[in-house]
């Protein structure tokens, strides 16, 4: 089953309501690094911070939602933008012919569906690593919490509330259906509904621990937290740090 984004019409909201403290960890995660690979870029809320650090950042987003916001940013920051390449694409196929010493992943992989994705997707990513690359993505470390209509965030200027709201259904072994709904109120009045609906994934830590080794990498650190803190199983967020094994059969 191929990744299913749930953006396209809300994307020009994301980053009203995406606070996660991770990118201030990316930034501490690529300290030195010259040159980073950001699969599932985004809006560029990590690339973009990394690029004002002097990194080169070469992205993978297949949402073009997504990208066209990316590229609204990058229209006001036209000193950082040739240091930023933005591609169409998905995990399990985007190709840039040429390998990297650093490749980061975050909000992405809960979107894959299945284990035939998730393993094509992380081949694919060690494909694109030189041998000892490191590799730093983040998943959901719990199974979602079934429930409707909760309140997950509102953002107010002086005329203006946005309300998002979030339910999230059981969809078979597995796999959530997330519906996250936008209320626009202008000077108390409701103006607009957004509804995206889309199907998130979960894997668990032994079953994601099997695909990164049959993918060929090594695990080397396990986090619980864009703090740094060690995982604790249960723990709503589990952060991976890897590195690509050397190919033995080319050392000989």
């Amino acid at each position: 089953m191929k990744y299913r984004s749930s953006y396209e019409r809300s994307a020009y909201l994301y980053d009203l309501f995406d606070k996660k403290p991770n990118i201030g960890f990316f930034l501490r995660c690529a300290s030195g690094i010259k040159e980073i690979l950001d699969i599932g870029a985004g809006t560029g809320r990590i690339a973009l911070p990394l690029a004002e650090k002097g990194c080169r950042v070469f992205c993978v987003e297949p949402s073009p939602a997504m990208r066209r916001e990316f590229r609204k940013k990058l229209r006001k920051q036209k000193d950082i933008a040739d240091r930023i390449i933005l591609n169409a694409g998905e995990a399990r196929s985007f190709r840039f012919d040429r390998t990297f010493g650093f490749a980061l992943m975050s909000g992405v992989f809960d979107h894959f569906l299945d284990d035939g994705y998730r393993l094509a997707a992380l081949r694919n990513i060690s494909r694109h690593l030189e041998p000892g690359g490191r590799f730093i993505f983040d998943l959901a470390g719990a199974r979602p919490k079934v429930h409707q209509n909760s309140v997950a965030g509102e953002r107010r200027s002086v005329k203006r509330s946005i309300r998002r709201f979030v339910s999230t259904q059981s969809y078979g072994k597995d796999r959530y259906r997330v519906t996250i709904l936008y209320e626009v109120h202008d000077s108390g009045k409701m103006r607009k509904r957004v509804e995206e609906m889309g199907l998130v994934g979960f894997v668990s830590q032994r079953g994601i621990r099997i695909m990164l080794h049959e993918a060929g990498f090594q695990i080397v650190h396990e986090y619980g937290g864009y703090d740094s803190s060690d995982y604790a199983e249960g723990g709503n967020v589990l952060i991976i740090e890897a590195l690509k094994k050397p190919d033995l059969r080319e050392a000989h």
